[in-house]
């Protein structure tokens, strides 16, 4: 997913510090509600499931939406976003 990518990248930089955490994760678990929310997956895909059969589009859908709660099930697990300012 390259919204993960993204924030892993950002993670990852050597000049990173405990401020620049708290205003990426949070932006992450933000806009993968948004994507969960809107039923987005991008661009690209949304172009491309417009060629799947209707079950088939269904099946891809509900599996990305899947991974969106996946995903933030498991950033909630892990970081209290209730301290995040």
């Amino acid at each position: 997913m390259k919204l993960f990518n993204i924030s892993i990248l950002s993670l990852k930089k050597e000049s990173i510090n405990s401020t620049h955490v708290y205003d990426i994760v949070p932006t992450l678990r933000m806009k993968l509600s948004n994507r969960l929310e809107h039923k987005y997956f991008g661009s690209d895909i949304n172009e491309k499931i417009t060629k799947l059969s209707l079950n088939r589009k269904i099946e891809f859908e509900k599996a990305c939406l899947n991974s969106y709660r996946k995903a933030l099930s498991y950033l909630e697990e892990w970081l209290d976003f209730g301290n995040y300012i």
